[in-house]
């Protein structure tokens, strides 16, 4: 999922702890992740869990991941670790966050997902993420 077109993922779903994650296709640069609650979500729960995703983002803006990069010279050397943008809103049962994740390496997308499944573990169910797709 990187490039200016939205590329097919390798799988349709996964499982992340209690998480259930569907997978569509997606652009690295604008990839949406939609966490869908079971009903309308609590004021504090949604704003919580916005929370979350901002600090993975900030976290990723001041190169959180750049430990995960290949060695320098290798093909993957092109992951600096870096996200570069977040857009975050609330729709009905769905809280929304589009990330352009810039040069972080797919290990991120995977520590983002294992964040989202301890959230709903600890503080209230989703009922699936939505990673991809429009």
């Amino acid at each position: 999922m990187h490039g200016s077109h939205p590329d097919a993922p390798a799988a349709e779903s996964a499982q992340v702890g209690p998480l259930a994650v569907r997978l569509a296709p997606g652009n690295w640069e604008e990839l949406l992740f939609s966490c869908v609650f079971d009903g309308e979500p609590l004021a504090e729960d949604a704003e919580e869990l916005a929370d979350l995703i901002r600090g993975f983002v900030i976290v990723a803006w001041y190169g959180g991941f750049s430990g995960a990069r290949a060695s320098r010279g290798s093909s993957p050397d092109r992951w600096l670790g870096r996200a570069h943008g977040l857009r975050v809103n609330l729709k009905g049962s769905e809280l929304q966050a589009v990330i352009d994740l810039g040069t972080c390496p797919p290990v991120a997308v995977e520590q983002l997902c294992a964040a989202l499944s301890g959230f709903c573990q600890e503080r209230v169910p989703m009922a699936y993420l939505r990673i991809g797709g429009a």
